[in-house]
């Protein structure tokens, strides 16, 4: 699960090399894509999560420049908002290949502006597509373990990778 905090994360926080260039991990870089092919996607689903979530933006940016509205209304306002975003999300029913996609089209310039909104939405919904997702690509952890033909030589000592 580092390489998911790793990706998202990096979305905030900016990670440099030494070269000065930025290293980044897209967050499907711990996805299995080959499980997932084109045209077992739903593309309207699809559109509709990404405006969703981009109507429910407008409208917190909104509740937000409001001046007539005091600090514990906004609060209650942007949470309604949220909320109902967060619904529709978890209530679609979308197969593990569309929620691929949907997470495929994140990755676009033109749609950095809703990335962190929505993969805040989908950690904290009960969505099962987006952890199916992520969970059929996990593999095992691997540790290291002294061997004498092992082809890892740390400080002079061969070890193998061995997965539990």
């Amino acid at each position: 699960m580092d390489y998911v905090q790793t990706a998202i994360r990096r979305f905030h926080i900016p990670r440099y090399r030494w070269d000065g260039t930025t290293a980044q991990i897209p967050f499907l870089a711990i996805v299995d894509r080959s499980m997932y092919e084109k045209g077992q996607q739903n593309y309207s689903q699809i559109r509709r999560v990404l405006d969703v979530v981009r109507e429910a933006k407008a409208d917190i940016q909104m509740v937000y420049a409001a001046n007539h509205s005091s600090g514990e209304e906004k609060y209650r306002a942007v949470s309604e908002i949220k909320e109902r975003c967060s619904d529709f999300i978890t209530n679609l029913k979308m197969t593990t290949s569309t929620m691929y996609f949907l997470l495929k089209e994140l990755e676009k310039p033109e749609n950095k502006d809703i990335t962190m909104s929505l993969l805040n939405i989908l950690f904290n919904s009960r969505n099962g597509a987006f952890f199916d997702l992520i969970l059929t690509s996990k593999e095992p952890v691997g540790h290291l373990e002294e061997d004498a033909n092992g082809i890892i030589h740390l400080y002079g000592i061969n070890y193998i990778e061995v997965k539990q």
